[in-house]
């Protein structure tokens, strides 16, 4: 992690009172966490010790909102042991777990900035031993409604992966497909809306997301060679940012379809955006198990206006 890089930061002697806390260390750190001047510090460290640790709590310069608290066995901040936290801007925990002599240990959490679970890992001497993920898919851009999500449990003693892929209709749960794999092979269970199964053996875990040929930077590049950033402008919209987010299908063949938009800003942002995603050729398709799959995609597009 990060602050272990905090091990030769320049130790000020100072009395700082904050949010009732009696801080008597202050670090001045640049964005690598190394120690400059006041005057150029992006993150403010300050400690004060509890017991037989050292309690280091890390704010932003300008409006103080944490970031990150931190356990240290002294004032050196050479060794982390004990409770980690960071921290979203509105004060939700992001992530949280323990360090013992500097290794992560025992179950770690990471949260998304809706307070929902993306990743509960289970360490022993820093190694990750039991690994479990979930992915949520929203029904718009606000993300207050969870139309499916993926859950994944990754157990290297066991050497086991096991998948789950799960539908949400009318706040109810509904399992249309896992997998159970034990090392390279695995069984496959899909599930019908009449509660048929099929089943199926798989011989792989390779999995990956559907791609632009060539990779994320020629989409990127890709993008912003095709797409007319003109288009609001010379439909007489002001000044402003605009965003377009659409949803689209890379079939099992590499082929894009379904290009649905979730927002619509207009002139004429949304049709620019279609066209350009339409004409975008064929894509390596996605792979699940070995095999390749249809699946999801979601890309932002921003137009900016200056008059």
């Amino acid at each position: 992690m990060k602050f272990q890089k905090l091990i030769s930061i320049l130790l000020l002697f100072t009395v700082l009172k904050c949010a009732g806390q009696n801080y008597k260390f202050i670090y001045y750190l640049d964005e690598n966490l190394n120690t400059v001047h006041k005057s150029k510090a992006v993150i403010i460290g300050k400690g004060y010790i509890q017991g037989n640790a050292m309690i280091l709590d890390c704010f932003t310069p300008d409006k103080l909102i944490k970031v990150v608290s931190a356990t240290f066995t002294d004032s050196t901040l050479a060794k982390l042991n004990g409770l980690y936290r960071s921290y979203f801007a509105d004060n939700k925990i992001e992530s949280e777990g323990n360090y013992v002599n500097n290794d992560m240990e025992g179950l770690w959490i990471n949260r998304n900035e809706q307070g929902l679970i993306t990743d509960s890992i289970t360490y022993w001497k820093g190694i990750p031993l039991v690994q479990i993920n979930y992915e949520y898919y929203y029904s718009n851009l606000k993300k207050d409604t969870i139309l499916s999500y993926r859950y994944s449990c990754k157990d290297s003693l066991k050497n086991t992966f096991n998948e789950k892929f799960i539908s949400i209709k009318n706040e109810k749960e509904i399992l249309t497909a896992e997998a159970n794999f034990k090392g390279e092979r695995g069984l496959l269970k899909e599930y019908d809306s009449l509660g048929g199964v099929k089943s199926d053996s798989v011989f792989s875990r390779n999995q990956k997301e559907a791609d632009f040929i060539g990779g994320e930077n020629a989409w990127r590049d890709y993008l912003r060679r095709t797409l007319n950033a003109n288009v609001p402008a010379d439909n007489n919209a002001p000044s402003g940012k605009y965003m377009v987010m659409v949803n689209f299908i890379v079939n099992e063949n590499g082929i894009v379809t379904n290009i649905v938009p979730e927002n619509n800003p207009g002139y004429g942002t949304v049709a620019e955006v279609i066209r350009v995603i339409k004409i975008s050729g064929r894509w390596a398709p996605a792979i699940r198990y070995g095999r390749p799959i249809k699946a999801y995609r979601r890309q932002p597009v921003t137009f900016y206006v200056e008059n």
